[in-house]
């Protein structure tokens, strides 16, 4: 099987969020850590994708046996789920998670990224790049990326 049989790249930019994901991490995070195994950055990278990209991100998550379920820290809060992918750009790859609340302001066309750490400065990007995301559907890591 070559390489790039083992995930999807998905493409799409880095856009601005409404500022509320520091505070939902934050409250999630004694979860996340237990669930996902990391300690997460209090904030999550948006990034928008054009209606095949999302489309194609639906169907590949909705396949996907690498799903984490994230359950809420207390009656107030909804539950969310979490798929493990890959940020790539700038010739970086770093691991980051797809997390999808239940109940969420975006749409299909938005993906909110979590990581353990500052994926802008890490990968030293601003609103409006664009950027790669490896999705595995068989929990592999895609080749080149850690």
């Amino acid at each position: 099987m070559l390489c790039a049989e083992l995930y999807h790249i998905i493409r799409g930019k880095v856009v601005d969020g409404v500022g509320e994901g520091s505070k939902y991490v934050s409250l999630y995070q004694e979860v996340l850590t237990r669930i996902l195994g990391i300690v997460p950055y209090p904030g999550t990278l948006n990034i928008k994708l054009s209606v095949e990209e999302a489309q194609k991100v639906k169907q590949i998550l909705q396949k996907s046996i690498c799903i984490y379920f994230i359950t809420p820290p207390g009656n107030a809060y909804c539950k969310a789920y979490a798929w493990k992918a890959y940020v790539r750009a700038r010739g970086k790859c770093i691991r980051a998670y797809i997390v999808k609340p239940e109940k969420t302001i975006y749409g299909d066309d938005v993906v909110e990224l979590l990581s353990e750490v500052y994926l802008r400065g890490a990968l030293d990007l601003r609103t409006g790049d664009e950027i790669e995301l490896l999705i595995t559907s068989n929990c592999l890591n895609p080749c080149g990326c850690p």
